[in-house]
């Protein structure tokens, strides 16, 4: 029995998430691989020499929406195949995405652009079939800006602003990215700031108590 051909981008199927809020440079599908634009905002992923993506899109949004991005690099995706997939020689090689919004697939036979690195076949009722068209398979992205030393991607808001602050006060470019702020160094600082306002507020529960008692 073939499996059944119904593209539709890609589906977050395992490893950790980092949803993310990005603005759209134009209209989005949910399940479209996103790339910056180069104006700071994200558009779909199209295969072209240098290019990364910075996640996949939680939901469908149109241009200048505001668009959440699973955006984690170890993240992993289910997604259908262009043609034939093989276990036996597809399996942990790379490949390009194919397809427009709404319509992406991974091209298991192509990789010129080395976009997605395949895992294993990942089937779902009425697509389990090895070794035939449009097999569900397992994807992580091997090309994504947020990768240790890929250049970062620039203008993105945290879903969660620090005490105090705003989204852009978190996030403002990503690792990789030594031009400007460093996320890791910027993100402990304000746990620093919210575990000293802990103590603070502690050590005032522990006076209040104290008083009670005399």
């Amino acid at each position: 029995m073939a499996n059944y051909d119904e593209a539709n981008g890609f589906v977050h199927a395992g490893g950790p998430s980092r949803p993310m809020s990005m603005t759209a440079a134009g209209t989005i599908a949910e399940g479209d691989l996103l790339q910056d634009d180069g104006a700071g905002l994200v558009e779909v992923y199209t295969e072209e020499a240098g290019n990364r993506a910075v996640g996949v899109a939680m939901h469908s949004a149109v241009v200048t929406d505001t668009v959440l991005v699973e955006t984690h690099p170890d993240a992993e995706f289910r997604v259908q195949t262009s043609g034939t997939y093989t276990s036996t020689t597809d399996d942990l090689t790379l490949c390009d995405v194919e397809g427009t919004t709404g319509i992406q697939e991974a091209n298991e036979d192509a990789g010129v652009n080395n976009t997605l690195t395949i895992l294993h076949q990942d089937p779902v009722p009425g697509s389990e079939d090895d070794g035939a068209a449009n097999a569900r398979i397992r994807v992580k992205i091997a090309k994504h800006v947020f990768s240790p030393g890929s250049g970062g991607f620039a203008h993105i808001t945290d879903l969660t602003p620090p005490p105090g602050g705003t989204a852009n006060d978190v996030l403002q470019d990503m690792p990789g990215d030594t031009s400007s702020v460093n996320c890791k160094a910027e993100i402990e600082n304000n746990f620093a700031d919210v575990a000293e306002k802990i103590n603070e507020i502690l050590e005032r529960l522990e006076a209040a108590a104290i008083n009670l008692d005399t």
